[in-house]
């Protein structure tokens, strides 16, 4: 074929009505589909969910999953050959499981979409805690967080973040870096039902096995 060859990773198979994550990862599925490309998509627990594979394979994209692939990575970019032009990787534990694998063979471009900068909201969380251990230990985290991001940073060829401020927070700390400000996903069309009390226009997409999303709706 002459299409674009392009693996997306991420964690599991997107379940876009349960998390935000999700969302925005079926959309970046979507959005290569739509532009022609040939879409494989790899779940890092190579789960074969049957609730939500099949939609993406309705949509032409290749789900990889199964004890066949439990070498890794590296044993299916060894078994398809170069054909990969660009991966897209999502979330640092992901990205840091399969970027050895992923620079040692092809030469594909790859991509990485961090959802959001961690180690800044580990730090905005450390600042909400008392003073003392825990305190501590949040700040800690995220320096160790830090570290990892800006190893990810230094070993793809792009990297992207849903807004412009973190891509210029990026872009501060590591000039060198390509950072794009990228939303994948939009919602044409809104229903709004008045509320009682006036309020409107908000909508809260998030799963809460995330605890910063508990916070945020708490707030």
């Amino acid at each position: 074929w002459n299409r674009p060859v392009v693996l997306v990773v991420d964690h599991y198979v997107p379940q876009p009505d349960r998390d935000a994550g999700s969302r925005t990862m079926l959309a970046f599925l979507q959005r290569l589909v739509e532009a022609g490309c040939v879409v494989k998509f790899w779940p890092d627990n190579l789960y074969n969910d049957p609730t939500y594979t099949p939609a993406l394979q309705a949509m032409g994209v290749e789900v990889l999953h199964g004890p066949r692939w439990r070498g890794g990575i590296g044993e299916l970019v060894r078994e398809y050959g170069d054909i990969f032009d660009a991966v897209l990787l999502s979330r640092p534990d992901v990205a840091e499981h399969h970027l050895d694998a992923l620079c040692a063979h092809g030469r594909a471009r790859i991509a990485y979409y961090g959802h959001d900068l961690h180690f800044r909201r580990m730090r905005d969380q450390a600042a909400l805690l008392p003073g003392g251990t825990a305190r501590e230990a949040m700040q800690q985290d995220a320096d160790a967080m830090e570290a990892r991001e800006r190893a990810i940073w230094a070993r793809v060829d792009v990297v992207l973040y849903p807004s412009q401020d973190e891509a210029d927070v990026i872009k501060a700390l590591a000039s060198d870096i390509d950072a794009r400000a990228i939303v994948p996903y939009a919602f044409a069309e809104v229903v709004h039902e008045a509320r009682p009390d006036g309020r409107a226009n908000v909508l809260f997409v998030a799963g809460f096995a995330h605890p910063p999303n508990v916070d945020a709706a708490r707030w």
